[in-house]
């Protein structure tokens, strides 16, 4: 087989594909021979009707009609594979009638949608921000008062006590967002609440402090750029949270004493600086494990900006596709049932394909600029690049799994990952990142 690719104005590609004679005579032979073989012709026996007696009872196309289909069927999944663009959507035969001649080369062509290619504002390194890469003391002792306040015991507070930082409150709690909308995550009559622990925004904390039991609070609060646990779900779809609070009650912290007999006793370590020194490990850790992916994160935040131009809709609509597929599988083998889901997280269906809609938009404009940054650092896959990732994947043949693909004509997809992601580790590479001391 032979291929060749004409690129259009329309953003097309036109493939060609040559099948040579004596492919095309091996297959008429082949469906001749099922032919006599499947159907019964008077005169003859089983298997042995000649040519002609097949053409006269099933017409002089049916054979070399059904030879054309398979061979299209067979190649131009590869075809497209082999052209090296990056197809969208079903391929474009038109309205020629092609068929295969005995003795000829079998010659068809047929027009595909390829993944239109954008260019970014800039193609200069990008700049980041970065956690610092050592571990500070700060941290360190973050950490450990963060194991601590598993021990730590409360207290009722003496009556007309008020609500101060550090504090556990109980309230009776009510949010909204800017449409008065009620938002189920945030409400209950016995919301549970560390002051200053960081789960609601600063701005919650100031309203609150100073309060008394039976105290009736009323206020509203911006949406903050920072967000936090309770209020990451509700980023971008409000501009403020509007609360009423009746505090039932208030609980006074106590965290027992850092000392070594106390560390021996209740964690296990002979002194408070063995303690310290495990905390200080286990960051080192963790950082180790979590800043090269918050690193690629804020790589492909920064670079997805740079796209210049929008995500056609049928490349979102492909990706969201593909989340929600990913998602109810994931839910599915759970066995968690989709309006579990909404209820566990305090969002509603509207919601939850809004966030999809987003992510899918943002998932695509990230790999549409990691392309586009590749063509211009002529970044691209090899044979052997696209070999190794079906090694990597761990399958058990992996020289089966690759013919499986490139016959079905899916190549491209692993050809096209590997080009972005070679395209995301050039980007990390050349990445300025400017380290942010850690703060408290």
């Amino acid at each position: 087989m032979k291929t060749s690719v004409e690129i259009q104005e329309d953003n097309r590609a036109k493939i060609s594909v040559e099948v040579e004679a004596q492919e095309v005579d091996t297959c008429l032979a082949k469906t001749y021979k099922e032919f006599a073989n499947r159907y019964t012709f008077p005169g003859f026996r089983k298997g042995k009707a000649p040519r002609a007696i097949i053409d006269n009872a099933f017409g002089p196309l049916a054979v070399s009609g059904t030879v054309t289909e398979e061979l299209v069927e067979k190649y131009a999944p590869i075809a497209i594979d082999e052209s090296g663009i990056s197809p969208v959507g079903d391929p474009d035969f038109g309205e020629a009638e092609i068929m295969v001649k005995k003795g000829e080369d079998f010659v068809f062509s047929f027009f595909m949608n390829q993944r239109q290619v954008f260019d970014l504002t800039s193609y200069d390194a990008v700049e980041i921000e970065m956690p610092e890469s050592e571990v500070s003391e700060a941290e360190v002792q973050k950490q450990s008062e963060m194991m601590i306040e598993y021990y730590a015991e409360y207290t009722q507070a003496a009556d007309g006590a008020q609500v101060e930082d550090g504090n556990r409150v109980v309230f009776d709690l009510k949010a909204y967002n800017d449409k008065n909308e009620e938002l189920a995550n945030l409400c209950s009559d016995t919301f549970r609440y560390g002051v200053g622990g960081g789960l609601l925004p600063e701005s919650f904390d100031e309203k609150v402090v100073g309060a008394k039991v039976g105290d009736e609070l009323e206020f509203s609060i911006p949406m903050p750029e920072k967000t936090t646990m309770y209020t990451a779900a509700l980023k971008g779809k409000t501009e403020t949270i509007s609360f009423k609070a009746l505090v039932k009650d208030i609980e006074i912290k106590t965290l027992p004493e850092l000392t070594d007999a106390w560390v021996e006793e209740n964690l296990g370590y002979e002194t408070v600086a063995e303690f310290t020194e495990r905390m200080k490990a286990m960051l080192v850790d963790q950082k180790a494990q979590a800043l090269p992916r918050i690193k690629e994160n804020r790589v492909l935040e920064a670079i997805r900006e740079r796209l210049d131009g929008e995500v056609p809709t049928e490349i979102a609509e492909e990706q969201e596709a593909s989340l929600l597929q990913d998602f109810f599988g994931q839910l599915q083998s759970q066995g968690v049932s989709f309006d579990s889901y909404l209820s566990q997280q305090g969002i509603t269906s509207d919601e939850f394909k809004d966030d999809v809609k987003k992510q899918a938009r943002d998932m695509a404009a990230e790999e549409l600029a990691l392309t586009a940054w590749a063509k211009h650092e002529g970044i691209t896959a090899a044979e052997e690049d696209v070999r190794a990732e079906f090694v990597r994947a761990g399958v058990e043949d992996a020289d089966v799994l690759y013919e499986n693909w490139r016959e079905n004509g899916r190549l491209h997809l692993i050809r096209d990952g590997v080009v972005r992601q070679k395209a995301l580790e050039d980007l990390v590479e050349k990445a300025i990142v400017t380290e942010v001391p850690y703060e408290a």
